[in-house]
């Protein structure tokens, strides 16, 4: 297995930000962005993928986390955005079919109508 390396993103600023390797099992790993000075704020990002058999599409999971502090008083609470992705690639995609798909899944935030649906709980109707 390669080592793991950093992963850079973007906020919505945008600033790139570094998220470190924090910890891996298998095909699990688990990255985070330790620049807040409060580690129960660092956003992580995990990435697993589904061992490959001959007979299953591969499959593999990603998990965006950003904390959000809730402050109410002398109590302060952590809660979360959350993102869950699963991608399933077929045995018999071509790599135009995933680099489509993942082209396809680029332009989804940026898309008025479902950042009105993420942002605004406006459902497209």
């Amino acid at each position: 297995m390669a080592e793991t390396a950093n992963i850079a993103l973007n906020d919505s600023a945008p600033a790139a930000r570094t998220f470190k390797p924090t910890w891996r099992d298998g095909l699990l790993a688990n990255w985070s962005e330790q620049t807040l000075s409060t580690a129960a704020l660092y956003p992580t990002l995990s990435i697993g993928m589904r061992a490959p058999k001959a007979s299953q599409p591969r499959k593999v999971t990603i998990k965006l986390v950003v904390p959000v502090e809730v402050v109410s008083g002398d109590l302060t609470t952590y809660e979360s955005v959350s993102v869950f992705m699963d991608v399933i690639v077929s045995q018999n995609a071509s790599a135009t079919n995933i680099a489509d798909a993942l082209a396809y899944l680029a332009d989804i935030p940026g898309n008025a109508i479902i950042d009105d649906v993420i942002t605004y709980g406006n459902f497209p109707y």
